[in-house]
C-alpha cells in the first residue's frame, strides 16, 4: 500500500514537538518526526511556515513600538508643559531652566523603571551608538542624530527590535540553506555511491564474460590444433604408404 502524503499540518505539529525539545525545525529532524516526505516537500513547508512567522513577529513588533510610544506620551506632556512655566516671567525663568534641565533624568528615570531594553540603551548608550555606527545603515545614523531624547529613543527601541528580527530570521534561512546543502550533498554522495557499484559491477560482469570468452577461444584453438595435427600424421602416413 501507498504511503500517505505529507500535509502542512503534519508540517506544523512536527514543529510544534521539536520546539517543545527546544529543537530549531530543520529538514532532517522535520522528516524524522513525521516519519516520511520529501527534502523538497518539507523544504517549502519550512518557508511557508518561516514566512508566516515573519508575518507574526511584524505584526508583534508594531504592536510594542505602539506601547511604547503610548507610556511615553505622558512623559511628552510634561516636558511641554515644563517649557511652557519656563516662559511665563523673567523672574521664573531661572528655576523653570532648571526644572527643564532635569527633565532629562526625570524621563531617564521612568524610562529605565519601564522597559529593561531601554535600560539598557540609556546605560550603555557610548558604546551602543559606536557599536551600531560601525555596524548599520544609514538608518541608524540618522536615528542617532535625532536631538528629542524621547524620539531618539522610541527610534532606537523600534529599530532594534527589527534589526533582532531581521538578524534572526536571516540566521534562521541561513542554518535552513546549510541543513538542505548538506542533505543535497548526502543524497548527492550516495546517487553516485550507487553510481560507482553499480559501475563496478558491470565491470565484474564484463571481465567475467572476457574470462569465459578467452576460455573457449583457447579450447578452439587447442581443437584446431589437435586437428591440424591428425591431419599432418595421416598425410605423413599416406606419403609413406
Amino acid at each position: 500500500m501507498a504511503r500517505p502524503g505529507i500535509s502542512y499540518e503534519d508540517i506544523l505539529e512536527a514543529i510544534s514537538k521539536l520546539e517543545a525539545q527546544g529543537a530549531t525545525p530543520s529538514i532532517n529532524n522535520v522528516r524524522d518526526t513525521v516519519g516520511r516526505g520529501s527534502p523538497t516537500t518539507i523544504s517549502k513547508f519550512l518557508k511557508q511556515w518561516r514566512e508566516e512567522r515573519a508575518t507574526d513577529q511584524t505584526a508583534a513588533q508594531s504592536t510594542t513600538t505602539k506601547n511604547t510610544e503610548d507610556t511615553m506620551q505622558p512623559i511628552s506632556e510634561n516636558t511641554a508643559t515644563a517649557k511652557t512655566e519656563a516662559a511665563k516671567t523673567p523672574e521664573e525663568k531661572p528655576q523653570a531652566k532648571a526644572a527643564v534641565s532635569d527633565k532629562p533624568s526625570a524621563v531617564t528615570s521612568t524610562m529605565k523603571a519601564q522597559d529593561p531594553m531601554i535600560q539598557a540603551l540609556l546605560t550603555s548608550s557610548h558604546a551602543l551608538s559606536s557599536d551600531i555606527l560601525s555596524s548599520m545603515s544609514d538608518e541608524w545614523s540618522m536615528i542617532l542624530n535625532e536631538s528629542n531624547p524621547e524620539l531618539k529613543v522610541r527610534k532606537l527601541y523600534a529599530a532594534l527590535v527589527k534589526e533582532q528580527t531581521r538578524r534572526e530570521s536571516a540566521e534562521q534561512v541561513a542554518k535552513e540553506a546549510r541543513i538542505y546543502a548538506e542533505t543535497l550533498k548526502e543524497q548527492t554522495t550516495q546517487r553516485i555511491s550507487d553510481l560507482r557499484d553499480a559501475l563496478e559491477g558491470q565491470i565484474a560482469f564484463l571481465n567475467g564474460q572476457i574470462r569465459q570468452l578467452k576460455r573457449e577461444s583457447e579450447q578452439t584453438l587447442e581443437y584446431y590444433r589437435k586437428q591440424l595435427e591428425k591431419s599432418n600424421n595421416a598425410l605423413a602416413e599416406q606419403k609413406r604408404s
